[in-house]
């Protein structure tokens, strides 16, 4: 069963390295990639949506030909994973959740993310 691993903001898939390495030696196959805007992804235009990232995910799962996996989100990335899970749920066998919300976020920390530099 693959594992597939989405950052936080303001990070990249690097995060994972550590988790990568482990989940690996004990023979998972691991997804983690760069959500678009951050880390070695490309800027586009700049307007993410909660909306734009789940069609990211879905595209890579198909992209891969990966038809259900256990999904990881730290922070943004469980928002991202728990959109994905609730437009797609027969493409996830379980979901784990790190340091995340199913709250919406105030409109003082939209503002701050909006305004925030790019980390890559």
């Amino acid at each position: 069963m693959p594992v597939l691993l989405i950052h936080g903001f303001p990070f990249s898939s690097e995060m994972w390295k550590a988790q990568i390495a482990l989940l690996q030696e004990n023979g998972f196959r691991v997804i983690s990639y760069d959500l678009r805007g951050h880390g070695q992804s490309d800027v586009g235009d700049g307007q993410y949506t909660l909306e734009l990232f789940v069609d990211d995910l879905i595209a890579l799962l198909d992209y891969l030909k990966i038809t259900k996996t256990v999904v990881c989100g730290f922070s943004m990335g469980g928002y991202v994973a728990l959109r994905a899970i609730e437009r797609n749920p027969e493409r996830f066998n379980a979901l784990i959740l790190c340091d995340t919300t199913s709250s919406a976020d105030s409109n003082e920390a939209r503002l701050r993310r909006a305004t925030s530099s790019r980390i890559s």
